[in-house]
């Protein structure tokens, strides 16, 4: 279709660093097809990968309840969220995308979120669900560690984290 060729298009120019060919083109292709999910989805992506994440919110939301069953577009609004320091808003959106699709970047994410909001036990809760998935995640280790240590009744679960941080992080650079 005319606007599968138009997103093709301002992906070439993205490639080329050409952003306003690649936004003008991109808003031709909405025009088209304003409910066009793939559509918003690629704008909301290219807006957010050249830094206006807060603009990059609105077409990942429409993305979403366009699709509110599919959650694909709760990872991306999660993330946009978070780097915008609204971190209940990146965790509800995570939350969703749990529901959908749960894997270890997801899990890793919100656990992220909910340290964050000071929530340390139902961070490392996350951690932990990530770790079930990727045991060699040393990156989830080191968090899970900080969780602990944040944590009002964890905290002796802490060193424990972090020698495992070490230990993974050690056998990975070994690779």
């Amino acid at each position: 279709t005319a606007v599968d060729a138009y997103v093709g298009l301002a992906e070439t120019f993205i490639s080329r660093e050409k952003y306003p060919l690649a936004e003008q083109t991109l808003v031709r292709a909405i025009e088209l097809q304003p409910k066009n999910w793939a559509t918003l989805m690629a704008m909301g992506r290219y807006l957010f990968n050249v830094g206006r994440v807060n603009e990059s919110i609105s077409y990942f939301q429409s993305v979403d309840d366009l699709l509110p069953e599919s959650r694909v577009a709760s990872n991306n609004l999660g993330a946009a969220y978070y780097l915008m320091g609204r971190f209940g808003e990146a965790a509800a959106a995570w939350e969703d995308a749990l529901r959908g699709a749960p894997n270890t970047n997801v899990y890793l994410n919100l656990g992220s979120s909910y340290f964050f909001l000071g929530r340390f036990d139902d961070a490392a809760q996350m951690y932990q669900q990530a770790l079930d998935l990727a045991p060699e995640h040393f990156e989830v280790w080191g968090n899970l560690g900080d969780a602990y240590r944040h944590s009002t009744n964890q905290r002796e679960r802490a060193d424990a984290a972090y020698r495992r941080f070490s230990d993974t992080a050690h056998r990975a650079g070994e690779r």
